[in-house]
């Protein structure tokens, strides 16, 4: 006996398809029953195609598209005074500056004395009130650290 012959006697008509069975009444043979496939192989190995990349990338080409004309859109409804409208739409298209740009006239930073140089351009700016102070505790922070590494 083959091997492969061997391997379709042991395992059984199941899954060989039933090729040696006949109809009772001389018919053409039946269908296979049981398991289409060899237990543990799919007939589909990679699975169900997923078609959320499709959807997103529909979705943002439409958005892109669009841009121009739904600000347009947008700034002609704010014309008629739905300024609602305006705002959602501007936010999503140009978001919020979460913080202004800060201009200082600081020293470049070669050594530790232009560090101190630093920080005291920072503590002036942020007692005229150039810069608001959150944003000053951040630069002291930044140029402290900066200082333990020179």
């Amino acid at each position: 006996m083959e091997f492969d012959e061997k391997i379709a006697h042991e395992t059984g008509p199941e899954i060989d398809g039933g090729a040696d069975r006949e109809a009772p009444d001389g018919a053409a043979p039946a269908a296979p029953r049981g398991r289409p496939f060899v237990k543990g192989q799919s007939g589909n190995p990679r699975g169900r195609p997923s078609r959320a990349h499709q959807a997103a990338w529909v979705g943002q080409n439409l958005i892109d598209r669009k841009t121009i004309q739904l600000v347009e859109g947008a700034v002609g409804w704010a014309q008629g005074r739905d300024k609602a409208m305006l705002r959602d739409c501007l936010r999503r298209v140009v978001p919020p500056r979460t913080e202004a740009p800060v201009w200082l006239k600081v020293p470049p930073i070669e050594n530790g004395s232009d560090v101190k140089a630093a920080l005291k351009a920072i503590a002036n700016a942020v007692a005229q009130g150039d810069i608001p102070p959150a944003q000053g505790l951040r630069l002291v922070r930044m140029y402290t650290e900066l200082w333990r590494f020179l």
